[in-house]
């Protein structure tokens, strides 16, 4: 039977540790705090949201060294590196899927605004489903 232990670290690999369960849900909502502050401050939503993404980022990277979910797997440094690779792999096509289909919706808007046209428009939020899911697969 697994014990609960309020412990950062475990004696026992059988024990549930009570912090580790707690320290990604506070984290996050210390990461939320954060964010909110900056937004009162007056930050404007582009930086905001590029902050938290990277702030929730780090502290989480940071937790998993210092309090791991799991004790009996740690990531390797190669495996920290295989997954920023995979990381920016990922950020990069779901990024070009976004610019692919807001380039395709910006050309084809004039076209329906000057002339509707059915064909046209039902061509497009074809051509916008296929690079939203795409993007969707991609990450």
């Amino acid at each position: 039977m697994k014990t609960l232990a309020l412990t950062s670290i475990c004696s026992n690999q059988s024990e549930v540790c009570l912090a580790s369960r707690l320290a990604y849900p506070l984290t996050l909502s210390m990461n939320l705090a954060f964010i909110y502050g900056l937004y009162s401050a007056g930050l404007d939503i582009g930086s905001l949201f590029l902050i938290g993404f990277f702030v929730s980022l780090a502290s989480l990277a940071v937790l998993e060294r210092v309090l791991p979910y799991r004790t009996d797997w740690q990531a390797s440094g190669r495996d920290w590196a295989i997954n920023g690779i995979y990381f920016l792999i990922n950020g990069a096509t779901d990024n070009t899927a976004k610019l692919i289909t807001a380039s395709i919706a910006i050309y084809l808007a004039p076209a329906v605004a000057a002339d509707f046209n059915a064909w046209m428009f039902a061509t497009s939020v074809v051509l916008a489903r296929i690079s939203h899911q795409a993007a969707e697969k991609s990450g």
